[in-house]
């Protein structure tokens, strides 16, 4: 089963849309971020493939790497900053994160990812995110995700 952290903050499905304005700013300078530096390293790979690299590409080179480097330290910080809001980054090539809520007394994810306007599905733990569910099939049981007050407590 995923690893949750002892004290996690549990959200309904109402606090959990309310957040995604927010949530999603995030996720896409995430998002932005990321794709930056995959495209930056594989031209870095590229580089250092080739032959005849002069002293000035080679300082050119490493100006490059530097930018990699600031550009990891600030995804590690919008990554914390998520974390700190009580959501988890699950799929960063497509912007995927998940909220803690609980469901007829089980922990459970509230999956949302870059693009949609609300949250529509869920997964089990140790389903992950490729594993998410329709939120409908819960229908009439949605009222479910919104007996968990927002806390701090698991």
């Amino acid at each position: 089963m995923a690893a949750v952290p002892t004290k996690t903050r549990l959200f309904t499905l109402e606090h959990a849309n309310r957040m995604l304005p927010l949530i999603s700013r995030i996720v896409e300078d995430v998002w932005l971020t990321y794709r930056s530096i995959s495209d930056r390293e594989a031209r870095l790979r590229r580089c250092r493939a080739g032959d005849g690299l002069t002293k000035m590409h080679l300082e050119e080179i490493e100006a490059f790497e530097e930018s990699i480097r600031e550009d990891r330290e600030r995804l590690a910080d919008y990554v914390y900053e998520l974390t700190e809001l009580g959501v988890f980054l699950k799929s960063i090539d497509v912007g995927g994160v998940s909220f803690p809520a609980v469901y007829r007394g089980r922990l459970v994810f509230l999956a949302w990812k870059l693009g949609e306007t609300c949250i529509h599905s869920w997964h089990e733990l140790d389903a992950g995110f490729a594993g998410r569910q329709s939120i409908d099939c819960l229908l009439p049981e949605i009222a479910g995700f919104t007996f968990q007050p927002v806390s701090e407590a698991v």
